[in-house]
């Protein structure tokens, strides 16, 4: 089995939402790797460094997930942000000791001090990812010094769970907002629905992908929904669901195995 090996560092001085979902963050990585290296990953650090102030905000998220959490206390009148530095430092270090060898670094900041580290980063072949608000996401210096920008509103949790119902919903709604219409309430098909959206979020566009890649990722998604317990039984009837609301489109290969790709 094939590993990508990941470091994260989140530099929780620099105005991280306090809703920023972690779980859904570590997926995005995962599902990735896995859609694009045919990878699993490894973490090899997780990191997050701040004041005691930033840190009471996602400290009980970041303990979930096993984060290494610094606290920086204030050493002048003056304090100026360390974790810019700190964090650097610690990145810097894995290039020299390289055991094990990462692959990738995501940086979960707005701060544009980072680009220091993260170029010298990519000058000796590494990936790096960052995680920022979109203001920071279009900065030139940020473009130019990073493979790959996510904003931070897609890992947003957010507490509007009620779906609209058919007398609600109207003709100007796309077909995103439409995925959910003549669908139960049931938790489990909910879930299964939102899993399935978060593997189509991660895949290319006119590029077709096997059933079974599909179901892999969407295992990756959530580990402990089992599909027999929903409407659907299986992901062949979920992509069937997700084909009826012309969001996908399916084919049988050569050897008559099912694939899909996005409209």
């Amino acid at each position: 089995m094939e590993y990508t090996v990941c470091a994260m560092y989140i530099d929780l001085e620099n105005n991280i939402p306090s809703n920023i979902n972690i779980k859904r963050l570590i997926e995005e990585i995962i599902l990735r790797n896995k859609s694009v290296n045919n990878s699993d990953t490894v973490f090899a650090v997780k990191m997050a460094c701040g004041n005691k102030s930033s840190i009471e905000k996602l400290e009980s998220k970041l303990s979930e997930y096993n984060f290494d959490i610094r606290n920086i206390t204030k050493i002048t009148s003056n304090y100026k942000n360390r974790a810019d530095l700190i964090i650097s430092l610690e990145a810097f270090e894995t290039l020299i000791i390289n055991k094990p060898v990462i692959e990738k670094y995501i940086f979960i900041t707005s701060d544009s001090d980072f680009t220091v580290i993260m170029e010298k980063l990519r000058k000796h072949g590494k990936q790096v990812w960052l995680v920022t608000n979109v203001e920071a996401s279009q900065k030139p210096i940020f473009n130019n010094t990073c493979n790959e920008i996510f904003t931070f509103d897609k890992f947003i949790d957010s507490n509007e769970n009620n779906f609209k119902t058919n007398e609600e919903i109207d003709s100007s709604k796309t077909k995103e907002e439409n995925i959910h219409q003549d669908i139960s309430e049931d938790k489990n098909n909910l879930r299964a629905i939102e899993a399935f959206k978060r593997v189509l979020e991660i895949l290319e566009h006119d590029k077709w992908y096997y059933n079974a890649t599909i179901g892999s990722n969407f295992h990756q998604i959530d580990k402990s929904l089992d599909l027999k317990n929903t409407r659907f039984k299986n992901i062949g009837n979920l992509v069937l669901y997700f084909q009826d609301k012309q969001l996908v489109e399916t084919r049988a290969s050569d050897k008559g195995h099912i694939q899909l790709r996005l409209l």
